[in-house]
């Protein structure tokens, strides 16, 4: 949700960002790989990011930017460019929407 509430916000440069799975242990409350980096070789060498048949990303990568929902986001975003921030909404409890001139809505 955040990534697409910055996609639709018309405030600063936006980066979508992606990133990778590692293998969670935990113990005692904390993941003992959590010094574990991105997909790597034998030698250390980081791993190529592959495509799978599905169109998501194999070899221990995520690729977010990916995700339908953010690659609609990114559209949507490049739609409304330029367009004002208007008609805010809120209900007071974590809900929001507003528009982005003529052109778009977002909830």
């Amino acid at each position: 949700m955040a990534v697409g509430f910055m996609l639709a916000h018309p405030y600063g440069f936006t980066r979508v960002m992606s990133s990778f799975r590692w293998p969670r242990h935990f113990e005692n409350g904390k993941d003992i790989n959590d010094w574990v980096g991105p997909p790597s070789n034998a030698d250390g060498t980081i791993k190529p990011v592959t495509i799978n048949e599905d169109t998501t990303c194999g070899n221990g990568w995520v690729c977010e930017h990916r995700w339908r929902q953010i690659k609609n986001m990114v559209i949507f975003r490049n739609v409304v460019d330029g367009e004002p921030f208007s008609n805010w909404w809120d209900n007071g409890s974590n809900q929001v929407a507003f528009g982005r001139g003529n052109k778009g809505f977002i909830i």
